[in-house]
């Protein structure tokens, strides 16, 4: 996706790549996507797998164009170009492309994102070996120039000592960070941490209030978390907590997350057959 901020360059790449989703039916037919990608990713892959613009923009992202580079490294990830995905070659151009980003001092947020999603690749071992510390290494990258997740992620591998001391106090900057950023991820995180007094002391009335922005933020797991807590504070004599409950099991199930859409139907059938109970018809 293009950003409206990113730069005239930048804006050429995407614009490639919207071209390459309509290039799709040019390309040559292969077969190679269901094996390992070669090594190397070089002119004659080019030739071999595309043809027409999207041909052209893959011999200049090997030349070393770096919006190019986006669109290729695109290409290869997006689960929305179908067969064309391929995580080994994604991965070839992500740490391609990263390098690149790292080496011009590259700041737009699309290219940030390319350093982020390489610390996905090797964190979880896709088109290449998994490799903790090097998914360190790109998260942090990504994290000092100011993306909200790789923050998030640089945090918990402090609390949790992964590739790096355990050290809860630098954890806690991280999460800070990411969460003054407007984070969901980050600001559930925290909110638990509040609520459970976990390295920071107890604050129920944070920890809802976290909670409520990411919430407002269209965090499917928010709003289940506010509804378990309202559930939980709902009596008889507190109805409102109740509403609360049904309100955010409701917006968790808008949010295509199923354990939600349970809630809401089973409180929401209870709510209704109380009031019927209540007020019947006659």
């Amino acid at each position: 996706m293009c950003d409206s901020n990113i730069n005239p360059a930048l804006k050429k790449g995407c614009t490639r790549h919207i071209k390459l989703q309509h290039i799709l039916l040019t390309l040559i037919t292969f077969t190679t996507f269901n094996t390992y990608a070669a090594t190397t990713f070089n002119h004659q892959t080019c030739n071999n797998l595309l043809e027409g613009e999207a041909n052209k923009v893959c011999h200049e992202a090997l030349k070393g164009d770096t919006a190019a580079g986006y669109a290729m490294s695109r290409l290869f990830a997006d689960p929305k170009n179908g067969p064309l995905v391929n995580l080994d070659y994604a991965y070839f151009w992500h740490i391609k492309l990263a390098r690149l980003v790292l080496k011009e001092n590259l700041t737009d947020s699309a290219y940030i994102d390319i350093l982020y999603n390489t610390g996905v690749l090797y964190n979880d071992g896709l088109g290449t070996e998994k490799n903790l510390k090097k998914a360190f290494y790109w998260f942090s990258q990504a994290a000092e120039k100011g993306h909200a997740l790789a923050m998030l992620q640089v945090a918990l591998a402090y609390e949790n000592g992964i590739t790096v001391p355990k050290d809860i106090k630098q954890g806690l900057v991280w999460l800070n960070k990411a969460v003054d950023l407007q984070n969901p991820d980050a600001q559930i995180v925290m909110a638990q941490k509040y609520m459970l007094g976990k390295d920071i002391e107890e604050n129920q009335t944070k920890a809802i209030e976290l909670l409520n922005a990411a919430a407002e933020n269209n965090s499917a797991k928010a709003n289940f978390i506010l509804g378990n807590f309202y559930l939980a504070n709902a009596s008889n004599a507190e109805l409102t907590n109740l509403n609360k409950a049904i309100n955010h099991f409701g917006n968790s199930c808008k949010l295509n997350f199923l354990l939600g859409c349970k809630r809401y139907y089973e409180l929401d059938t209870q709510a209704k057959s109380s009031n019927n109970i209540l007020n019947p018809e006659y």
